[in-house]
């Protein structure tokens, strides 16, 4: 019974906390995004269109979701730097991924190209490529196991 009393109790607080960060979520215009993250779709995905702009404002982090109309999905830190790009179907450039990682690829074995990659705030880089593979690579772009 304290079990099941415990679970609705964690699940009510997730709850909310889900709610709070929806509240932090707010839809902007795409002329809103910061001059570099702008700069940044239109360098690496020439053509393609703002679909959905939001602006994530929290205590821990500010940043921005942006989807395309090519259906890339994107985010954004405060200053535009890419955190996160998973472009589904279409692929990242090649360009768009740092150069050190792309020699890596292409070094080894690998002929997937890359369709998501991650940058955490520690700058630690997760690779997705096309055939599933992931791959881990450390600030100074060494693979981590």
């Amino acid at each position: 019974m304290q079990r099941a009393v415990i679970a609705i109790v964690a699940a009510a607080m997730m709850s909310m906390g889900a709610n709070a960060a929806e509240e932090d979520l707010q839809e902007i215009s795409p002329d809103k995004l910061p001059k570099f993250t702008i700069s940044i779709i239109r360098s690496y995905f020439p053509g393609a269109k703002v679909v959905t702009a939001l602006k994530e404002k929290s205590k821990i982090r500010n940043a921005y979701d942006v989807v395309l109309d090519n259906g890339v999905k994107c985010e954004f830190d405060k200053e535009g730097q890419w955190t996160m790009v998973d472009a589904g179907d279409y692929l990242i450039p090649d360009r768009m991924v740092p150069g050190k990682i792309v020699m890596y690829l292409q070094r080894g074995t690998f002929t997937a190209p890359v369709v998501k990659m991650h940058k955490s705030r520690k700058g630690v880089y997760t690779i997705i490529l096309k055939d599933g593979a992931e791959l881990h690579f450390d600030s100074q772009f060494r693979p981590i196991a």
